[in-house]
């Protein structure tokens, strides 16, 4: 209680509390009682719950927190006035005990009303809940460890909150009676309509949250405290000399955990909203929650846990409790609650998985929505096992994404994007290429006459829209490319002299808008090797006329490539100066010039250690043939050599498969001919490549002229070109044309999209997947019969869950784990593109025209 220079609202003596309701609503101590009893008597007096003229039992809800003794005590008042205004009730009280702590079921007394602790509610049905003398330790002991056992903090308090429900339920049931007061405060059920609506329980917070619920065939529920806040509680308790009665847990068992769960989150929020100021928090959202009326049938059947309706028809429980239970792995306990048919229930699960076993897979979808006892018998792998067998041709005998095979089915079928969620037609130009950044928090759309936009993933909030035809004097966009980071973007294009450019834009998150940083030289290529260098690629024909280069042939080789990379300037500043450069490698390219540059920090081990073990038998001048031995070796097991025969030993292994390295892996395409191409791959050392660059400026500014080997007489100019450039480490050899490379959002396989049979009047088209982990390509492919467009590649993408494939005016969808037949065929009014996915959502985007379209799941829509 505060003193107050304010004048009580009610009367004109002086105030003694203030800022309970408002700044500027103040209380003297007789009008802050006569407050809070209406609030209590109005509650009850508006839904008229007492007013049918007989004494009515009702059971009250009791736990030892200061709103359930403040509900206490203002019934037991009500309960003594004079027979015109006292309550009309005959209460019978109930003491919940929520503690886990060994003998505290002992401590309570019963002098009262009734005791019960909460690990009743596991008791069977046929078993009283009240039942004095009996001995509840073994029952805590197995509540709490049911509780334990939850997977997720979330999971274990709403089950806490759900089998309360249920427990009073239970007791008003046993106790026949049809009214159950309970102490819920308006800050409880502001928190609960937050809660409830993460879970999944939106279409429930109205009657949830009600001051009169009623619910077909259950007892009637009444939250007299609906409109009192836990501060006037916590004044009113003391005032009424009530605060001796209240049970202070100092830390309950329940509440002690590592960690944040959605209840424990919207608690903070509400407080701390309350705290900065914003005293409508409460009855705002309360006031929000008492208008949600979902459409649903007065006739439909309950949830057989939490006993409440939902938006669509139901047999069994609803979703958010089935979430629930899932993260419960050993429910068994509380299978009562949940069972609709004891009979059906008692079936053993011998029998219950010989009869799903005949079920064609969508009855068999169906039967996961049955009941609890139904739905654990039902996720059983083995039932679902053939299934995956019969539907996809590389299945594996677990589930790679998710934990449980049924989950897994569920997450291909439901989770695939089959829905358009939004067409976006702000476009007044032809879109070319659509691309998301690394992490999925922007996606950048180019368009013709170099047309640039860039969004905000999640809410699809374009950032801004560049004319770089104006600013940069650009006739088209070539390419886009984000940094690792998500924090900036690189985009090629060409200038009007027809030479290509890279300009460097920084997303600034705050503004909401692109700062653009520097142009970098003509290059050929534009992906980021890491978050400060890009690379290029210069290609240099090989036109000798002339040169001095006397007999030497030049019939084997057409150009040369040069990779470099270029340091990206972190301001304008820095933007005035000559971008850094370092050179990579060069290329020696004996038929057309390497395409499709991909890098990726991803460099496996095994691979590692076999070109590691590769260049030092060509130093030492081994047989080609021993390095195949030993990498038949090393395909054995995905350990090293060293590894493989130190097996079992304690020492610790220091080779170089678990020697941090600042390794990348640089990926690319050849086409050795129309019916033959080249995947090739490269480790690059950048640690290394810096240290070479840095030591070769100390040697130029020491005077020292470079090293140039010369060639000897005997050279000819292709063997003389092979010492000079660099050699795949590794290559993978196609039979077709490579059309297309892409890599997972994890950077662990490669997607090369291959025409088998360029020449052939329909040409087959078909998606190869390889293992980067062991670089060899993996067994099943990708099916579907693509075609390509005349003289096009098709656009390929990847997520975490999905594979993408355009072809003409379809997107081809796979499982990018099972492989095999294609998931469905999105069909679009006009060619596509250009495709991007989400590295981690189901979401893809597609470029069709003028227009962007966005699929979802169809759930998700």
């Amino acid at each position: 209680m505060t003193k107050s220079s304010l004048q009580c609202v009610k009367c004109s003596n002086p105030s003694t509390i203030a800022g309970s309701e408002g700044k500027n609503v103040a209380y003297c101590d007789g009008c802050y009682r006569e407050m809070l009893t209406h609030k209590f008597r109005s509650a009850l007096g508006k839904k008229r719950v007492f007013k049918d003229g007989a004494a009515k039992e009702a059971l009250v809800v009791s736990d030892g927190s200061p709103s359930s003794v403040f509900l206490l005590g203002q019934i037991i008042d009500a309960l003594q006035l004079n027979p015109h205004q006292k309550l009309v009730m005959l209460p019978t009280i109930v003491t919940i005990v929520s503690s886990l702590t060994s003998g505290v079921m002992a401590s309570v007394s019963e002098d009262e009303g009734h005791v019960v602790h909460l690990s009743a509610v596991i008791r069977p049905p046929e078993e009283k809940v009240i039942a004095k003398g009996r001995d509840a330790e073994e029952e805590i002991r197995i509540f709490s460890q049911l509780l334990s056992s939850c997977k997720s903090l979330t999971a274990k308090d709403e089950i806490v909150r759900v089998l309360k429900e249920r427990l009073i339920l239970r007791l008003a049931a046993e106790l026949d009676l049809s009214t159950v007061l309970i102490s819920d405060t308006a800050d409880d059920l502001a928190r609960l309509s937050l809660s409830a609506l993460c879970i999944g329980r939106g279409g429930q917070i109205s009657e949830m949250t009600a001051g009169v619920e009623k619910r077909k065939g259950l007892p009637t529920i009444v939250r007299p405290l609906k409109e009192v806040r836990s501060k006037e509680i916590a004044i009113g308790n003391r005032m009424f000399g009530w605060e001796k009665n209240v049970i202070y847990v100092e830390e309950n068992e329940m509440k002690r955990q590592v960690g944040y769960s959605i209840h424990k989150a919207t608690e903070d929020f509400v407080k701390t909203l309350h705290t900065e100021g914003f005293q409508a928090t409460v009855s705002t959202v309360l006031s929000t929650s008492s208008k949600v009326h979902p459409d649903v049938n007065p006739s439909s059947a309950l949830c057989t846990l939490c006993q409440r309706t939902y938006s669509k028809e139901l047999v069994g429980m609803c979703p958010p409790c089935q979430s629930i239970m899932d993260e419960i792995p050993d429910w068994s306990r509380i299978a009562h609650l949940v069972q609709m048919d004891k009979g059906w229930y008692n079936l053993p699960p011998e029998l219950l998985l010989e009869i799903f076993s005949h079920l064609p897979t969508a009855a068999l979808v169906h039967v996961t929505a049955v009941c609890t006892w139904w739905r654990s018998v039902a996720r059983d792998d083995s039932l679902w096992r053939e299934i995956f067998m019969n539907e996809f041709h590389s299945f594996v005998s677990t589930a790679p994404v998710c934990d449980v095979l049924a989950d897994e089915y569920g997450m291909i079928k439901r989770g695939c994007p089959t829905t358009i969620a939004e067409v976006v037609e702000d476009f007044y130009y032809e879109l070319e290429n659509v691309v998301f950044s690394p992490l999925g928090c922007f996606y950048a759309v180019s368009g013709k006459d170099a047309m640039l936009c860039v969004y905000e993933s999640t809410s699809r909030q374009l950032l801004e829209e560049r004319d770089l035809h104006l600013s940069l004097r650009w006739t088209g966009i070539v390419a886009l490319a984000f940094s690792p980071d998500d924090m900036c973007l690189a985009v090629r294009g060409v200038k009007a002299n027809g030479k290509e450019e890279v300009a460097t834009f920084e997303i600034c998150i705050v503004e909401c808008c692109l700062h653009f940083i520097s142009r970098l030289p003509s290059t050929k290529c534009s992906p980021w090797f890491n978050n400060k260098w890009i690379l290029s690629n210069d290609v240099y024909p090989m036109d000798l006329k002339g040169e001095g280069y006397g007999s030497f042939s030049s019939q084997y080789v057409k150009s040369i490539s040069h990779l470099q990379l270029y340091k990206r300037h972190s301001s304008k500043k820095e933007a005035r100066l000559e971008p850094k450069t370092i050179s990579l490698m060069k290329l020696l390219n004996e038929s057309e010039d390497p395409f499709n540059f991909l890098v990726s920090p991803f460099v496996s081990r095994r691979f590692r250690r076999i070109i590691d073990m590769a260049r030092e038998a060509a130093w030492e001048g081994k047989a080609k043939t021993q390095m195949d031995k030993l990498k038949q070796l090393l395909d054995k097991d995905e350990r090293c050599f060293k590894c493989y025969i130190t097996d079992g030993c304690e020492e610790e292994c220091t080779c170089s498969c678990h020697v941090g390295r600042d390794d990348f892996m640089l990926i690319y395409g050849r086409h050795e001919d129309e019916i033959q191409s080249r995947i090739c791959f490269h480790i690059v050392d950048l640690k290394k490549a810096i240290d070479d660059d840095e030591k070769k400026e100390r040697e130029q500014k020491e005077g020292e002229k470079p090293r140039v080997e010369d060639p000897t007489p005997d050279d000819d100019l292709y063997s003389y070109l092979s010492r000079q450039t660099s050699a795949p480490d590794h290559e993978i050899i196609l039979d077709g044309r490579l059309l297309h490379l892409a890599l997972s959002p994890d950077y662990k396989y490669l997607y090369a999209t291959v025409n088998m049979s360029p020449r052939s009047s329909s040409p087959l088209t078909e998606i190869r997947s390889f293992h980067l982990q062991t670089m060899v390509a993996e067994r099943g492919i990708f099916y579907g019969g693509l075609a390509p467009f005349p003289n096009t590649t098709i656009p390929t993408a990847a997520n975490e869950y999905f594979l993408f494939s355009s072809t003409d005016e379809q997107v081809v969808v796979w499982s990018r784990v099972h492989h095999g037949p294609s998931l469905t065929r999105l069909t679009h009014p006009n060619p596509v593109r250009s495709i991007a996915a989400h590295p981690q959502e189901k979401l893809l985007l597609v470029v069709v025209g003028e227009q962007l379209h966005v699929w979802t799941p169809a759930f998700a829509s």
